[in-house]
């Protein structure tokens, strides 16, 4: 890899995920806090990727030497992505921080007490996530790319659409109707089966 190829914030991504596998490894070793406090260098990794990608309105996938050619989207999808990085790796780090100061149980309950609002939540991220994959018109890095090699991406983004209706769905259902702290999975199989007419 050449370092003096890359930008700032592709250094500091670099570092910060070289940080991350020497807590896990240390935490491997330890135990301890090492493993949160790998998580949170992860975590900001996606988050200064995600930043790279929404400021620069470019977010790469695939890498150069590996088995598939790097893709760069452009646009829109390219914001959609970088905002994805930057949820993601804030859900990490805040988890990390919950874990490290002893609040991680609290912060978990919570969340397990709104099971409706995280559902929704899940679907709107998974149907924005579907939109930029299906709208991107993304490019190989080093070569040109005709209409018929983006369309798996665009069928691929139809099902994540799909897919995030659902968890929106069920997520509103789950609103309306809270389920009883230990019936949680018992209520979204039944309305599962309710919704395919199968009950």
């Amino acid at each position: 890899m050449n370092l003096d190829a890359l930008g700032t914030t592709q250094r500091i991504g670099i570092v910060l995920i070289a940080i991350g596998a020497l807590l896990a490894a240390l935490g491997l070793a330890f135990g301890g806090g090492f493993v949160p406090a790998a998580l949170a260098a992860f975590g900001a990794a996606a988050i200064v990727g995600g930043v790279n990608s929404v400021v620069t309105r470019e977010h790469r996938t695939g890498r150069t030497g590996s088995s598939f050619l790097p893709r760069v989207h452009t646009g829109f999808s390219a914001v959609i992505f970088g905002l994805a990085f930057i949820v993601v790796g804030g859900a990490l780090v805040i988890a990390s921080v919950a874990a490290i100061t002893g609040a991680g149980g609290q912060l978990w309950s919570q969340l397990a007490e709104r099971p409706g609002l995280v559902g929704m939540a899940l679907g709107i991220g998974v149907i924005l996530l579907g939109v930029a994959t299906s709208l991107s018109r993304w490019a190989f890095e080093s070569e040109s790319t005709v209409w018929w090699q983006r369309l798996p991406g665009s069928l691929l983004g139809l099902l994540l659409i799909a897919m995030g209706v659902a968890f929106f769905a069920m997520g509103w259902s789950l609103a309306r109707n809270p389920p009883p702290p230990d019936g949680l999975l018992d209520q979204i199989a039944s309305t599962f089966t309710r919704w395919l007419g199968l009950d």
